[in-house]
This record gives structure tokens, C-alpha cells and sequence, in this order.
């Protein structure tokens, strides 16, 4: 099957390194380029569906690369990604069909893609599954928040339960990938507990990947990292979580719900 190619224009390393890991969790087949001259040498080696442009770049800027793709190729999507403030009207009247404004939010970066992109043109599917997760919380604001407006935006399969009983019996149901465990939840065994059950598991095995949260550093908490799980103290950091998410998603190549998916 030949996947949707997506090229990144991008000369921030960070941003780069940190963009090429998450896109293809999305099921394209992605690659890179640093500055401008290199853009449109790849548009034309590489000949994506969709390219992700910088407006500052070295050697040539965004803008020239925005008015050749235009004259060159004008089928293929531009979504501009960037930190310079001019307006979306500007940019969109020379040839984006779509921008987004730095610091990236993921969930915006994706609902961006899928919508310049239809889902049937995806494909990873024949040889990933689709990320599912449990989130463990008895706080039902943060449960709803971490559910509806972080992660299923995404494309992954999200579970929730507000205690270590409940939470254990979903795990068995429904087999997730990372499992995100609030430490105080309530009942007996609470977090510390449930941690420990998930990571001994035999039937079923234990999760891929097992994430902390926490309102307080305590002895359980120390033990846990002693261990190597990540800890995520509150409030949380989101956005790094969401990063540790897909990064755990990548490891396991785990993808990303499409539209595509029943």
C-alpha cells in the first residue's frame, strides 16, 4: 500500500525532530527539509500530498517557497506552520490553504491534517492498532478534560475510572496500551496499588506503558520513579504529557484513529 506522503519544511531542530515523530502516527509517510532550497527539491523528489512550511527559513523563506509551490504545483495542500505574526488572510491569499501559530498545540496540528487530508488517503492500519488508553482519575473535571480535550482529539481510544477496583476491571475489558494512574485515587489499594497489580499482570499481560500523576511528592511517589515510571506532578504539565503520550505510541507503533476507522 502506498502511504500519503507529508513533507516537514522546518529549520528549528527541536521543533523538526518533535514534529517527524508525532505526523506519522497519523499514518503518513513523512519527510524532512531544513530551508528552502531543500523544500522545493524534495517537493519534487518526494512529491507529497501535503507540505508543512515554516515561514522563516534559511536560503530561501517560506513566502518563496509559497509562490513557486503555487505556480508549480498548485494541487498540493500547504499548511503553514509558524511563529511569524502575519495574519492567516495574508498567508491564506498566497497560496496556505490552512496555518497554524507556534507553540504547536497537537490537537489543533491534527485536526489541521486530517482535514486537508482525507482519512481514506491514510495508512499505517495493516500494520498498527490504533492507541488505546485508560485514564485513572477520581476527579472528574480533569478526567473529562484529559478524555475529551486531549486525547480522543488525537485519534486514540480512551477509557476512564475513578477507582483502583474499577479501573483494574477495565484493563482486563478492554486490554489499553498506557494506562495514566492518578496516585490518590480512592479505595483501599488507591494508585500505588493499581501500579503495582497493572505491572504484575499475567493474564492480561501488563500494559505497554504505565504514566504517573500526582499532587504530592511522597514515599510511593519516589518509589515509583526509583522504579522508571514517568511522573507528571499536578498541575500538570499537558502538553508535556501529550508528548509522552505519542512518544510512547511511536515506541510501540501504535497509531493514531482516522476517520477511516470503524
Amino acid at each position: 500500500m502506498t502511504h500519503t506522503r507529508v513533507l516537514i519544511a522546518e529549520d528549528e531542530a527541536e521543533v523538526l525532530e518533535y514534529l517527524s515523530i508525532y505526523v506519522p502516527l497519523l499514518g503518513y509517510q513523512v519527510e524532512t527539509a531544513r530551508d528552502g532550497v531543500e523544500t522545493l527539491a524534495k517537493v519534487n523528489a518526494f512529491k507529497p500530498s501535503l507540505l508543512m512550511l515554516d515561514i522563516v527559513m534559511p536560503k530561501m523563506d517560506g513566502l518563496a517557497v509559497l509562490s513557486d509551490i503555487k505556480k508549480h504545483h498548485p494541487d498540493m495542500k500547504i499548511l503553514v506552520v509558524t511563529g511569524t505574526r502575519m495574519s492567516r488572510s495574508e498567508l491564506q491569499k498566497l497560496g496556505a490553504h490552512e496555518v497554524i501559530y507556534k507553540p504547536i498545540d497537537l490537537t489543533i496540528l491534527s485536526e489541521a491534517i486530517k482535514g486537508l487530508l482525507p482519512p481514506s488517503e491514510g495508512g499505517l492500519s495493516e500494520i498498527s492498532e490504533v492507541a488505546r488508553l485508560e485514564i485513572v482519575e477520581d476527579e472528574e473535571e480533569i478526567s473529562d478534560f484529559l478524555k475529551t480535550c486531549l486525547f480522543e482529539p488525537l485519534g486514540i481510544e480512551v477509557y476512564t475510572a475513578k477507582n483502583a477496583v474499577d479501573a483494574f476491571e477495565i484493563y482486563k475489558a478492554k486490554r489499553p496500551h498506557i494506562v495514566l494512574v492518578d496516585l490518590a485515587i480512592p479505595t483501599k489499594e488507591q494508585g500505588y496499588g493499581l501500579v503495582q497489580r497493572l505491572a504484575k499482570s499475567v493474564d492480561p499481560p501488563p500494559p505497554k506503558s504505565i504514566i504517573i500523576q500526582t499532587a504530592a511528592l511522597g514515599d510511593a511517589t519516589e518509589d515509583l520513579k526509583r522504579q522508571g515510571y514517568p511522573v507528571f506532578d499536578k498541575p500538570i504539565d499537558y502538553e508535556r504529557l501529550k508528548e509522552r503520550v505519542f512518544e510512547a505510541c511511536q515506541k510501540y507503533r501504535l497509531r493514531f484513529k482516522t476517520g477511516s476507522d470503524k
